[in-house]
């Protein structure tokens, strides 16, 4: 039973924090050019991503508070993290996760994609096409890469190449 309300509860942060970030609440701009000694690996590859797709412009970096409550549910999963999410009211998205428990943190996220197709589904079914085509690879380890962009084909590609 506490499993149970223990993941209601969950699911509920997790939406709240979503709606919380979709509005720009919590987002700090994402460099376009970040060094090696200030930006994390995950930033530094999230970057490269995103710069490939052309979504460099319209992404900003969510805060690492905001990342592990609206995806892991405060749980501390992840030894560094980058999510850049659009701030243009698109459900663009580019996530590099360098995890330390890796299938606890693979459910968070995939559940994470379910919210987000769910609650994108009643305020803008526009975007459900990219939410319910999002691309998530991994290493098998602890390496998670998601993508979520009009380009589903290039997105696919440059994750595979992301976690090899």
């Amino acid at each position: 039973m506490m499993t149970c309300l223990r993941s209601k509860i969950r699911k509920c942060v997790s939406c709240a924090f979503m709606v919380l970030s979709l509005c720009g609440c919590s987002v700090v701009k994402s460099s376009a050019s970040p060094s090696a000694t200030t930006a994390s690996q995950a930033l530094i590859e999230a970057d490269e991503i995103a710069e490939k797709l052309s979504l460099t412009d319209s992404l900003q970096q969510l805060k690492n508070r905001t990342v592990k409550g609206m995806i892991f549910s405060g749980d501390d999963l992840y030894s560094d993290a980058a999510v850049l999410m659009s701030n243009t009211g698109t459900a663009d998205t580019v996530g590099v996760f360098y995890v330390t428990d890796f299938d606890n943190a693979k459910t968070d996220i995939q559940n994470y994609l379910k919210n987000l197709e769910t609650q994108t589904n009643v305020y803008d079914a526009t975007e459900i096409f990219k939410i319910s085509n999002a691309v998530m690879e991994d290493n098998g380890t602890d390496k998670i890469v998601v993508i979520i962009a009009s380009d589903i084909e290039t997105a696919r590609k440059l994750a595979k190449q992301a976690v090899q």
